[in-house]
């Protein structure tokens, strides 16, 4: 099972990145947490936005979290989703319905 996470990434072409950051600190109320070379993290009280620049245009990317990778992939890919890329923590996909979305992979901790 899938849960939504309070991550959402926004891509934006480099030449937007600042006017984004402004654009969201204006209308949603976020402050600037932090900032690396063509990303910055703005927070609100229960999200986070990522504000990123893309040279391959611009949209959001939703986040979910899983605990189980395999699981996750399967289920997606038989509904008919895509894996169209690999990150550090999990794995990106588009759906036939235009959701974008990065699925995080929670690693089981036994105490």
């Amino acid at each position: 099972m899938l849960r939504r996470s309070s991550h959402i990434a926004i891509r934006v072409r480099p030449e937007q990145l600042e006017a984004a950051v402004a654009h969201y600190k204006a209308a949603l109320g976020v402050v600037e947490k932090s900032r690396t070379d063509g990303e910055v993290e703005l927070t609100g009280d229960n999200f986070t936005l990522w504000v990123g620049s893309d040279a391959l245009g611009s949209g959001a990317i939703h986040e979910f979290l899983c605990n189980d990778s395999t699981e996750a992939r399967g289920r997606i890919e038989s509904a008919g989703g895509v894996v169209i890329g690999e990150s550090p923590h999990g794995f990106y996909v588009r759906d036939p319905y235009g959701l974008n979305y990065h699925v995080f992979v929670e690693e089981d901790v036994e105490a």
